[in-house]
């Protein structure tokens, strides 16, 4: 019943397509990330022994407990930033209780907590952890799932001719596999700009000069030890020059990213629901499914629909991120927080949208009989063959006199090898030949290899 009361499909009807995003991206994930650095500050203090000496080993493994929170551990947190208004300065509060309820070695560099840190030293690394684990665990997993179905269909329907339709009429053929396998080329090269962009994290203070930590100890190198703290302890990039927070140009850019991975996406979803709806692809028959509350005899493309609809969702939010998170006023405002906290509805809404064209790509059948009769019903294709073959031997104004023999008529397979044979005195016999053997469903160029071979192009 509580779900049914969510505002948000995600945490509703949508819940179990995307739950795993939770993990990352929740008020529970940020908690759980915020503790983990301020630990991670902690155990690198006592590693470089600036202000105290090493923690011992029993020590480390105490502070690292603390990190493992759970369910009572968060609504104790939750209850401190009750009164503190402060979600960060509540996470340090938490952690100093912790450490009294410990009441040993761990008190004595107990107001080490957020020492030198200001919240967004915190918050920078967190978001930066929970984007990069979700990506690597949950996003680009599944993309990749996509991609290695779609080099299947390819293989698999390599030779399966069907006819093209460019502006929305007949056009040469070519195959369901080759199609397919453009969807497979696009979505590798944009893949790829996703796993090469750069995460990066700061640690440098209120306004990322370091005066915190210069006032604390100058004969320290901050510069270069918070630059091993952050490579070493997160295995992020470094990020020196910023203001109070870390710029947000790599979730910008991871926006942008996915949002191009999206668009591909919808336009392979849009197409599959077109060869469905022109009866060139079947769907599957899942037993007790209803299409329609009326039409008893349908059998529906949603999880085509679904994932378009929810495509279009995540990429109007990874728009909205891309044009507001490059923007920071002056050394820092907060209008940036709350957009921050929806990054996990687009990746949620990108899931949901993953997880359906899997199931719809597990659903379809290629209706040859069909695409065999299309191509077969439009023999005015074979124009673009025979002007080409003509032009070959020199027979003047080929191309327009194809057009003027194939333009808005209906040209069968009879009427097409009589033309052919028209022109016998001016081809040698085996271009004859060679013409009057093409067929609409032959003339696919180099599809087929292409479709077999497109995770060896480059």
């Amino acid at each position: 019943m509580e779900n049914l009361k969510n505002i948000s499909p995600i945490d509703g009807r949508y819940k179990k397509s995307c739950i795993e995003i939770s993990e990352y991206f929740s008020e529970y994930a940020l908690i759980k990330y915020r503790i983990y650095v301020e630990i991670q500050w902690l155990i690198f203090l006592s590693e470089k022994e600036f202000f105290f000496k090493q923690l011992s080993v029993k020590a480390i493994d105490e502070l690292q407990k603390i990190a493992d929170i759970n369910d009572e551990d968060v609504l104790r947190l939750k209850k401190i930033e009750e009164e503190t208004n402060h979600d960060v300065k509540a996470v340090e509060y938490f952690i100093k209780e912790k450490i009294n309820q410990n009441n040993g070695e761990l008190v004595n560099i107990k107001e080490y907590v957020h020492y030198l840190c200001t919240s967004e030293d915190i918050n920078n690394i967190a978001y930066g952890i929970c984007i990069k684990s979700c990506l690597n665990n949950i996003i680009i997993p599944h993309i990749e799932k996509i991609m290695n179905r779609l080099k299947d269909l390819a293989s698999e329907h390599s030779q399966v001719a069907i006819l093209s339709r460019t502006h929305g009429q007949p056009a040469s053929a070519t195959t369901f596999g080759k199609e397919m396998a453009n969807y497979f080329d696009r979505l590798k090269r944009h893949i790829s700009t996703l796993k090469n962009i750069k995460i990066y994290g700061k640690f440098n203070g209120a306004v990322g000069n370091f005066n915190a930590h210069k006032i604390a100890n100058n004969n320290i190198d901050w510069v270069n030890n918070i630059k091993y703290f952050i490579e070493k302890y997160f295995d992020i990039n470094y990020s020196l020059y910023c203001t109070q927070i870390q710029d947000h140009d790599y979730i910008c850019e991871i926006s942008d990213a996915l949002g191009r991975i999206n668009s591909t996406l919808l336009d392979l979803s849009i197409d599959i629901w077109l060869y469905i709806s022109n009866n060139l692809l079947k769907l599957k028959h899942v037993k007790n499914e209803i299409g329609s509350s009326t039409m008893p005899h349908k059998i529906n493309p949603i999880d085509f629909e679904n994932a378009e609809g929810n495509l279009h969702l995540a990429n109007a939010l990874f728009k909205a991120f891309s044009a507001k998170l490059s923007i920071s006023r002056l050394q820092r405002d907060l209008s940036d927080s709350t957009v921050l906290r929806n990054i996990g509805t687009s990746y949620a809404y990108s899931l949901i949208a993953y997880k359906s064209i899997l199931r719809g790509l597990s659903k379809i059948d290629i209706n040859e009989q069909a695409a065999c009769q299309e191509l077969n019903n439009n023999w005015s294709t074979l124009a673009e063959p025979v002007q080409i073959v003509l032009k070959n031997y020199n027979f003047p104004n080929a191309y327009e006199e194809l057009k003027n023999f194939t333009r808005g008529k209906t040209v069968d397979k009879e009427l097409m090898q009589e033309y052919i044979k028209t022109k016998s005195e001016f081809i040698p016999s085996n271009a004859m030949n060679q013409l009057l053997e093409l067929t609409p469903n032959t003339y696919i160029g180099y599809a087929d290899y292409l479709a077999k071979n497109v995770d060896k192009m480059e």
